[in-house]
């Protein structure tokens, strides 16, 4: 089954991170002089989206410097209002080099960091993603039903839901995904039309058998590696 982590850490820590970037506050005399981290944390996060931009082979490179640069900063100390902001920015790099279990730890840190609950769906979330990216989908299950449990009026919830059903896919937990699906038809109707959510229900179709209904759902869609590959099966 084709691993679907779009929830994306985008939508949801990496977000988090630019809000923590721009909300936390810095004291005057740091912001022109670099005292206090907050600059340099800043154009850390800039080096990390530039990066993300590169050839392959480039982008290896500049992540590792981005991530030795954040593990300095880390390392030497950061005011409080700006410690949850670059563990979140170094769970991002981490991801974006395959060291998921790494992130998973970073998010960790960064939710338990957050006693004000502002950024710790986001850091729980990414948490949850990073595992699945890990392949312990079957843990991942698990905390996805206590993060609904924890925020249930998180933004992130449609998102988690979709993530929901392709982890229960994943697992061939056809019921399971449908249920998370049929949640965001009543829910949040809009997304029906969300790629990821047809490309769900189109491998529910297909593992059910039925091959018709399964290419008339795929019809609605641009080609992509996971519609061509479904096509094909069919």
């Amino acid at each position: 089954m084709t691993r679907n982590i779009d929830m994306t850490r985008r939508t949801a820590a990496a977000l988090a991170v630019c809000a923590a970037l721009a909300l936390a506050p810095v004291p005057a005399r740091c912001e022109e002089t670099g005292r206090g981290g907050a600059p340099a944390l800043a154009g850390v996060g800039m080096a990390f989206e530039n990066a993300r931009l590169l050839p392959h082979e480039a982008r290896a490179k500049a992540l590792e410097e981005a991530a030795a640069s954040i593990a300095l900063l880390l390392e030497g100390g950061l005011p409080k209002e700006r410690q949850i902001a670059a563990l979140l920015l170094s769970a991002e790099i981490q991801f974006a080099l395959g060291r998921y279990e790494a992130a998973a730890d970073l998010y960790k840190r960064a939710g338990e960091k957050d006693r004000e609950k502002i950024y710790r769906d986001d850091a729980e979330a990414g948490r949850i993603l990073a595992l699945e990216a890990a392949g312990r989908d079957g843990e991942a299950a698990k905390e996805w039903k206590k993060w609904r449990e924890r925020h249930p009026d998180s933004p992130l919830m449609s998102e988690a839901s979709l993530a929901c059903a392709w982890n229960a896919l994943r697992r061939g937990d056809r019921a399971e995904a449908a249920s998370a699906l049929e949640e965001i038809s009543s829910r949040w109707p809009w997304m029906d039309q969300d790629r990821r959510v047809v490309l769900a229900r189109s491998a529910i179709g297909y593992i059910a058998g039925d091959y018709a209904g399964t290419l008339e759902l795929l019809g609605s869609l641009e080609d992509s590696p996971a519609a061509v590959y479904l096509r094909g099966l069919c």
